[in-house]
């Protein structure tokens, strides 16, 4: 039987869950299916996510597999994100549209996109 693989949201409902439980890592993760060092990873990114924004910090990480359109001249491409309450960022660069998706989604209150 193939391991069952969960998408970054899924595992965050994941945590959530278990957060509000009363069980153990190793309970849950049974009791749940879940590998116990798949949820210990993900319970480590998760509350490592959570740690940063309310520090005011959001690590953006680039992903090898982002592909740009070098034949696109870069001063066409600048990037504003502004949220409504007036948080305004401004990217000289194209950023990958995951990392740019994951930092609107954690400027606004952890909502999804």
């Amino acid at each position: 039987m193939a391991a069952r693989r969960f998408s970054e949201a899924q595992w965050r409902e994941i945590i959530q869950s278990f957060e509000g439980s009363s069980s153990t890592q190793e309970a849950f993760a049974s009791e749940h299916g879940i590998p116990i060092s798949s949820f210990r990873a993900w319970l480590y990114r998760v509350r490592e996510s959570k740690r940063q924004v309310e520090a005011g910090f959001i690590e953006l990480r680039p992903q090898a597999s982002a592909a740009y359109d070098k034949s696109v001249d870069e001063k066409d491409c600048q990037v504003c994100v502004e949220l409504a309450d007036g948080v305004r960022i401004v990217f000289d660069h194209r950023p990958p549209i995951p990392e740019l998706a994951e930092l609107v989604r954690q400027l606004s209150g952890h909502r999804s996109c």
